[in-house]
């Protein structure tokens, strides 16, 4: 069903730098009253985030690709745990370093690596 298939190239730790905001549509837009939560489509189209816009037929933010912004949210998180394991094994390397010169500190004991998990 699909061809031209290729890797989708985007920093997509931008979504770190929008806040969420709480809003009421303006009358004739949504329920009088009706208090909502979000992203605001403008916001992400100044952070160059417009694969996550709907744009209007003159080009101006309408409205937010919710069901996109979880790739965005999934591809931080693996960039994080890769993160993460890079510097367990930095630590583990550190740690038996630290541990062959001064093993009485408590980084040594096994009971403090039970611990830190």
């Amino acid at each position: 069903y699909k061809e031209d298939i290729r890797p989708f190239d985007e920093d997509f730790a931008k979504i770190l730098a929008v806040e969420p905001k709480v809003y009421r549509m303006r009358e004739g837009y949504g329920p009088p009253g009706f208090e909502n939560f979000g992203y605001i489509a403008e916001d992400l189209d100044e952070a160059g985030l417009e694969s996550l816009v709907i744009y209007d037929g003159e080009g101006r933010p309408d409205g937010v690709r919710y069901k996109k912004v979880v790739l965005y949210v999934n591809e931080v998180v693996k960039a994080h745990h890769k993160m993460i394991e890079e510097l367990q094994a930095e630590i583990a390397v550190l740690k038996r370093v630290v541990c062959s010169h001064h093993p009485t500190e408590v980084v040594c004991n096994e009971s403090h690596t039970a611990r830190a998990r």
